[in-house]
């Protein structure tokens, strides 16, 4: 509760706070009140759970006609991270200006694309004509569906930089859930880890990586991420903040990290973080 006072106190709360701390203080709260601890600023962030929960219900609401159609189909859809967290906390802080990904079998995104096209949906703000869907499904690497009055999907076709045994290996060890009504698919945790340490276009996320590894429950589970980050090492970006969820990695009897010269990354913001991420790890 100490380093919490410390940091709450150096806080300007009047001022626009990062995203990162943002997303993590509804479970801050939830940890300090579970060991008996209160402050004057805990409703404000059960309040902000709520708030993510009626926005998670919203954008998933105005998906279920397009799923149920590409259902209706036999199109089957692997949710890929962060949006993920989804199905494991329906309260989860995601930044949601970013379009929801999928990744669709290469034999099914032919009739995917089709299917929302019919739906009012376009390609890049773009319509194909008839003749050049099969070329825009097979041509591309992702296709960024869009609509005036829903959410943005992505359908990933190329992710073979994410599972060393290929995308048929990540289909085959993911699980059935539901995205609202609708059946999805979800990556298991050691390939949802993957995904987030190799993949080549993002920033490293503390909140998405805290939000990941709490999602790591079995002992199977466990065994195959020790695996993984023995035969993967993350990428440079994510060094630092790997590091700093050690004491996590720890808990869950995970493989640890080297240590990690942070003056050498360039990585300062996260010493500044580093006692409100401690909170959020235990």
């Amino acid at each position: 509760y100490s380093a919490w006072k410390r940091w709450r106190d150096g806080v300007d709360w009047d001022a626009h706070l990062d995203m990162e701390s943002f997303a993590l203080l509804p479970l801050i709260r939830r940890n300090l009140q579970t060991i008996g601890n209160d402050d004057p600023l805990f409703p404000r962030f059960k309040g902000i759970a709520r708030q993510a929960w009626l926005m998670n219900q919203q954008l998933i609401g105005r998906l279920q006609q397009a799923m149920e159609t590409l259902s209706n189909q036999s199109v089957e859809l692997l949710l890929l991270p962060p949006w993920v967290y989804l199905i494991r906390d329906s309260s989860a802080v995601l930044d949601r200006s970013q379009p929801l990904g999928f990744n669709v079998r290469p034999e099914q995104i032919q009739t995917a694309l089709r299917c929302m096209l019919n739906q009012g949906w376009r390609v890049n703000g773009v319509k194909p004509p008839g003749w050049a869907v099969d070329g825009y499904a097979l041509g591309a690497r992702y296709l960024l569906m869009e609509h005036p009055d829903r959410p943005s999907l992505i359908f990933y076709q190329d992710l073979n930089w994410w599972s060393p045994n290929g995308i048929d290996s990540v289909w085959h060890s993911a699980t059935c859930a539901h995205l609202g009504k609708q059946k999805i698919r979800v990556p298991g945790a050691a390939d949802t880890l993957s995904f987030e340490l190799r993949r080549p276009d993002v920033t490293p996320s503390f909140t998405t990586l805290v939000a990941l590894l709490r999602g790591i429950t079995s002992t199977a589970d466990k065994a195959e991420l020790n695996k993984r980050l023995a035969s993967e090492p993350p990428v440079a970006a994510w060094s630092e903040a790997l590091e700093q969820v050690q004491p996590l990695f720890s808990s869950l009897g995970l493989t640890d990290f080297a240590e990690v010269d942070l003056e050498a990354s360039g990585c300062t913001r996260a010493r500044r973080l580093s006692p409100l991420r401690r909170l959020a790890q235990d």
